[in-house]
């Protein structure tokens, strides 16, 4: 799906403040998910892309496309989802949330090769 430069789920790195190493893990449609850091705690984050009525999606913070944590009763349901676009990125998230790895999960330029001319230099 093509998306706006400015919201497309890897360009998405708000609330700055209290999200760190901000990771998309599944862009859908009509919503995104991603995983990171969010007040040092690792989460899974979930927001809405753009629509003709929202051009930056949902939320929006000082006309920033935001992310926003996803309650960890959801995780199961909306992790399933992402499966069946990427079980491989899914399973991955889901290992990452329980504690494997290290806090940092760097971007994968393969994993979203469309927004590759998107990237910050």
């Amino acid at each position: 799906m093509p998306f706006p430069p400015n919201v497309h789920p890897i360009r998405v790195v708000s609330p700055k403040a209290r999200l760190k190493y901000p990771h998309a893990i599944y862009a859908g449609s009509a919503w995104s998910l991603a995983v990171g850091l969010w007040d040092g705690d690792r989460a899974l984050l979930i927001r809405w892309n753009d629509d003709p009525d929202k051009p930056l999606g949902n939320p929006v913070s000082h006309s920033q496309p935001t992310w926003f944590v996803l309650p960890k009763t959801l995780h199961a349901t909306a992790l399933n989802e992402a499966a069946n676009a990427d079980l491989k990125r899914a399973e991955k998230a889901r290992e990452w949330l329980e504690g494997h790895g290290p806090d940092e999960w760097p971007y994968d330029p393969d994993e979203f090769p469309e927004a590759q001319s998107h990237q910050n230099p």
